[in-house]
């Protein structure tokens, strides 16, 4: 979108007008772009739903995938949540703080992998978070 500026200057005895033509800070994304854009986004959602599904206690088992392969977890009492991590908007870094079923305090890194808007897998990385 342009956007139209008008300014006058007064140089001396001569008044100057001018306009100048605003461009988009980037070039419009390619056909090929916006549709992977388009998956990151559909990706971002996901993974942001199924942790807040699992802070409110939920299982969240419609944002995994249907494959014979896929087998969906939940964590018990999250509390809160962090993305560390998503280069390319297809795996997910999330440090995870929740609780086990006596109560006791876990912070862990967890790998999200999403494909096409569905959870694949979520595999937890080393003892600690931090």
């Amino acid at each position: 979108m342009k956007t139209l500026v008008y300014t006058s200057l007064l140089c001396g005895s001569i008044l100057v007008a001018w306009t100048a033509y605003q461009s988009p800070k980037a070039p419009p994304p390619s056909p090929a772009m916006s549709a992977l854009d388009a998956e990151r986004v559909e990706n971002d959602r996901t993974v942001r739903a199924w942790l807040e599904s699992q802070r409110k206690g939920q299982k969240g088992v419609e944002h995994w995938g249907k494959d014979w392969w896929v087998h969906p977890i939940s964590l018990y009492a999250v509390s809160t949540y962090e993305i560390v991590d998503a280069p390319y908007g297809v795996t997910y870094m999330v440090r995870i703080h929740s609780a086990t079923r006596g109560g006791q305090p876990i912070v862990r890194l967890y790998e999200i992998f999403v494909k096409e808007g569905k959870i694949m897998s979520v595999t937890p990385q080393g003892d600690k978070g931090t």
